[in-house]
């Protein structure tokens, strides 16, 4: 397992430690069964993202190409992933899907692969 992937779970394991209202302005704190969740999903990932708690109890994988590529994906539960992507010649998109880690894969390489054009 790379550095990355390695560094990833660490910070997933101290979200374990969250409590609600841990940013001050009543944010939820990530369950166990999310962060497992995302767990398992960081293990599948050749592209590892940026992880942050969100304050609605969700984990937030954030990946960034330069100043003006961002994709973020919100997964809030086994059921609901939020996508948001950002792109300088392009409107920027934002969806809510049902989790199907191929899919969201499919995103990820996607949004590298749209670097390379």
């Amino acid at each position: 397992m790379n550095t990355e992937k390695q560094e990833n779970l660490a910070i997933l394991d101290s979200f374990i430690t969250l409590q609600d209202n841990w940013d001050g302005c009543n944010a939820v704190a990530p369950e166990e069964q999310i962060i497992k969740l995302v767990k398992d999903f960081i293990l599948q990932l050749k592209w590892q993202p940026e992880i942050f708690p969100t304050p609605d109890g969700g984990i937030q994988l954030e990946y960034t190409v330069g100043a003006n590529q961002h994709l973020n994906i919100e997964i809030l539960s086994e059921q609901t992933v939020n996508i948001f992507e950002m792109f300088a010649d392009r409107p920027y998109s934002e969806e809510t899907i049902h989790y199907d880690v191929e899919d969201i894969k499919r995103r990820i390489d996607r949004f590298y692969g749209y670097k390379a054009q």
